[in-house]
C-alpha cells in the first residue's frame, strides 16, 4: 500500500491534500513510516498533510523527517495525537529550518512542556517567518521554562496569526510572562487561552490586555469556560465598543459558596420526627424542650432524663440523632453548654418560643352560712316588694282637695301621681310615707273645704311633726 502511495504522489500532480488520519504508521517497527518518507520525498504538489493520531512517536517523527523536508510546497501539517516529547523538538527544528513552505502547524495533544524540548522547537519557528497559525493546546506547558521560548517568539513573530494554548495549566508567573508577549506582538489576530487553572483576577488582566490593543488586529480571544469577577463588566463593555470579540465561561456574583449548616439539619430533623404523629396530641414542639432548659450546663444523663420530662419518646429512640446535637455543645467536662444551644436555636428559629402558662385550679373548700372557706360571708339580694295599687274612690265632678290635707288608705311609691277611672279618684302623698284617700260627700262641702276627717285620722295628724316644705313632694291631682 505505501509503494502504491509513493508512485501515486509521484506520478499525480493534482494530489493537493492528503489525509492520513488514524493509519498507524507508527505501528508493526514503524515500517509505514519508511514507506511515507519514500512518498514525501517524491511529492511535488502536496500542500496539506494530515498525520494525527498515527502513534508516530519520537521515533517515527524522525523516519519522516527527510520526506517532510523536501516536500517543496507543503505549507499545512498535522501531527496531533501522535505522543510525541521534547526529542522531537530538534527534529522539527530541522523540518522549519530546511522547510520554508509551511505555514501552519498542529502539535496539539503532545508532550511539549519542558524548557529544553521547547527552546529547540521555537529556534526552528524563529528562522522560519512564514508560520501563521499554530496550536500548542494539550500539552500540559505550565513552567516559565516551557512558556519562556514561546514568548521571545512572539515578541518577534510578524506573521503569526492564529495562537492556541487552550487546555495547558498555564496560570501565575509563566501567564504574565505569556500576556507581557502578547501584548507586544502586533500580528496576532486570534488567541486562545481558555481552559487553563489561572483565577478570574488573572482573567480580567487578560480582559484589559486585548481592551488595551484598540488599533491592533488581534480581535478575538478564547477564555472558553473561564469566569471574571463583576468587576471585569466594564472592561468588557469596551472590549465589545472596539468591535473585538472574547468569549468567556460566565461572570461570578462575588458569592461566597458554603456547605451545609450541620446543626441546623440535626435540629430540622429533630422538629421533623416531633411533628410527623398525625394524631394532634401526639405532635411536640421541641422549642418547648431547648427554652426550658436550665441556663446551667449539664451532662448528657441529665440532658436525657430532660427529654424523658417532656415526653420526647420519638427522638430519644434515635440515640444518634441525640450524641450528634449533644456533641455540638459540649464544652469543658463532657458537658452540654445549654445556654448556648438555646441561643442557637432562637437564631435559627426567631419565632421559637415556650408554650403560655395553664390557668390554676382553685382548691374547692366547704360551704358554711359565710359563703366559702376562708372568704367574706356572702349576701343575698332580695327582689324589690310589690307596690300595691292603690284604691279606687268615686268622687264627684268640681270637688276639690286641699293640697295640704292628708288621708288614711293604701300605700304607694314615692311621686305616685293621681290616677281617675270611673266617677273620680284622688291620690296624693305626704310626706313620702303613706297615702290618704279621702271620700268627698258633697259638692258644697268641696266648695268650702270642708271635709269629715275620722277621729283616728285626726289622731295620726295631731302627733306627726311637720315636714320641711322642700323635701315634701307637690301633690298631683287629675279630674276627669
Amino acid at each position: 500500500m505505501t509503494e502504491m502511495l509513493s508512485s501515486m504522489l509521484q506520478e499525480n500532480g493534482a494530489l493537493r491534500v492528503l489525509n492520513l488520519r488514524e493509519c498507524r504508521i507508527g505501528e508493526a517497527d514503524f515500517l509505514g513510516a519508511e514507506k511515507l518518507n519514500e512518498a514525501l520525498s517524491n511529492s511535488q504538489f502536496l500542500e496539506e498533510l494530515d498525520l494525527s493520531f498515527n502513534s508516530l512517536g519520537d521515533k517515527g517523527l524522525k523516519l519522516i523527517q527527510e520526506g517532510l523536508c523536501e516536500t517543496p510546497s507543503l505549507k499545512k501539517l498535522n501531527i496531533s495525537h501522535n505522543e510525541l516529547t521534547e526529542e522531537s523538538g530538534e527534529t522539527l527544528e530541522k523540518i522549519l529550518v530546511e522547510n520554508k513552505t509551511i505555514t501552519d502547524i498542529d502539535l496539539s495533544w503532545n508532550g511539549f512542556y519542558t524548557g529544553p524540548g521547547n527552546k529547540k522547537l521555537f529556534n526552528g519557528f524563529k528562522n522560519n517567518e512564514r508560520i501563521k497559525w499554530l496550536s500548542l493546546a494539550w500539552n500540559g506547558i505550565s513552567t516559565r521554562a516551557a512558556i519562556s521560548p514561546l514568548s521571545k517568539f512572539l515578541k518577534k513573530a510578524t506573521n503569526l496569526e492564529y495562537l492556541d494554548l487552550n487546555d495547558n495549566r498555564l496560570a501565575h508567573g509563566p501567564l504574565k510572562n505569556l500576556k507581557n508577549a502578547v501584548n507586544k506582538n502586533r500580528s496576532l489576530v486570534t488567541f486562545r487561552i481558555g481552559n487553563n487553572p489561572y483565577p478570574p483576577d488573572e482573567g480580567l488582566i487578560l480582559l484589559k490586555m486585548l481592551a488595551s490593543k484598540d488599533r491592533d488586529p488581534l480581535t478575538f480571544m478564547d477564555m472558553e469556560n473561564k469566569y471574571v469577577l463583576k468587576e471585569a463588566v466594564p472592561t468588557l463593555n469596551k472590549i465589545k465598543n472596539l468591535g473585538k470579540v472574547v468569549n468567556i465561561g460566565g461572570i461570578l456574583g462575588n458569592f461566597v459558596i458554603k456547605g451545609a449548616d450541620y446543626t441546623k439539619l440535626l435540629f430540622d430533623r429533630i422538629r421533623f420526627i416531633l411533628q410527623k404523629p398525625k394524631k394532634k396530641k401526639a405532635k411536640k414542639d421541641f422549642a418547648h424542650f431547648v427554652l426550658a432548659l436550665p441556663g446551667t450546663p449539664i451532662t448528657k444523663a441529665e440532658f436525657e432524663t430532660q427529654l424523658k420530662k417532656k415526653k420526647l419518646k420519638t427522638i430519644m429512640k434515635d440515640k444518634d440523632l441525640i450524641n450528634e446535637l449533644t456533641n455540638k455543645f459540649v464544652i469543658k467536662k463532657s458537658k452540654i453548654n445549654c445556654e448556648e444551644m438555646m441561643k442557637v436555636y432562637k437564631e435559627y428559629y426567631p419565632d421559637a418560643a415556650l408554650p403560655p402558662p395553664k390557668p390554676k385550679k382553685g382548691k374547692k373548700g366547704k360551704k358554711g352560712k359565710k359563703g366559702k372557706k376562708g372568704g367574706e360571708p356572702e349576701t343575698e339580694e332580695l327582689p324589690p316588694a310589690p307596690i300595691p295599687d292603690a284604691e279606687e274612690v268615686p268622687v264627684q265632678e268640681g270637688s276639690q282637695v286641699p293640697k295640704d290635707t292628708g288621708q288614711q288608705g293604701s300605700k304607694a311609691p314615692v311621686g305616685h301621681e293621681a290616677r281617675h277611672s270611673e266617677g273620680r279618684k284622688l291620690v296624693f302623698q305626704l310626706e313620702a310615707v303613706e297615702t290618704i284617700e279621702i271620700p268627698v260627700e258633697s259638692p258644697e262641702d268641696e266648695a268650702e273645704g270642708q271635709f269629715d276627717i275620722p277621729t283616728e285620722t285626726a289622731e295620726v295628724f295631731e302627733n306627726q311633726e311637720p315636714a320641711d316644705a322642700e323635701n315634701v313632694p307637690e301633690v298631683q291631682a287629675e279630674a276627669t
